[in-house]
């Protein structure tokens, strides 16, 4: 991992085709990229563990970030494969509370902008629209994602197999740890273990 402590030229002319800072005026991308830390991973090198402490959000600038969880059998599921213009971890900038999932470097790397929950507090407490902007986000993907899970735990209870049943459970899961199209669930396949 390899931090710059404030943004170059060249990170904040990559941190503006972000969609969550592409509409901020020039002096709100001022104060905002002030608070920013540029990060670069190396390729599946861990950004955070799942059970760590939450004190910041990421915004993907660059590559790709793969998101897994453990499961109680102790396999661990890959939920979700970000792209550029994707954000995560943000939930921690609200209530600090531990990882829910292991964040990794993809296979090409990635570069991230990250935002402490100290920083967002700052921004928050000067009631900055960037702020507000984030809440939004949060809000919004935090509903759909709630909604999708919820009808895939419909769907499982009423699945006519264990497998099908396994497999809307994981699916409704993978819903609130990440964002899947309907696409890529449908593609999802579960094996369930033999016991």
């Amino acid at each position: 991992m390899r931090t710059q402590t404030h943004l170059s030229p060249e990170a904040q002319r990559i941190a503006l085709m972000h969609p969550m800072f592409e509409a901020m005026t020039a002096q709100e991308a001022s104060l905002i990229f002030s608070l920013l830390q540029h990060v670069t991973y190396d390729p599946g090198e861990v950004i955070f563990s799942e059970g760590a402490p939450g004190s910041q959000c990421f915004f993907l600038v660059g590559g790709g970030v793969l998101v897994s969880k453990r499961f109680e059998e102790g396999r661990e599921q890959q939920l979700a494969a970000l792209k550029p213009g994707d954000t995560f971890g943000e939930i921690a900038l609200i209530d600090r509370k531990p990882r829910s999932a292991t964040c990794r470097a993809g296979r090409e790397g990635c570069q991230l902008l990250t935002l402490t929950t100290d920083a967002f507090e700052r921004l928050f407490s000067a009631q900055s629209p960037f702020a507000y902007k984030v809440l939004d986000h949060v809000a919004v993907d935090l509903a759909k994602r709630l909604r999708s899970a919820t009808d895939q735990l419909r769907r499982a209870r009423l699945a006519s197999t264990p497998q099908q049943r396994d497999t809307l459970s994981l699916r409704a899961a993978q819903l609130l740890n990440a964002r899947y199209s309907d696409a890529e669930l449908d593609a999802v396949q579960v094996v369930r273990p033999e016991r």
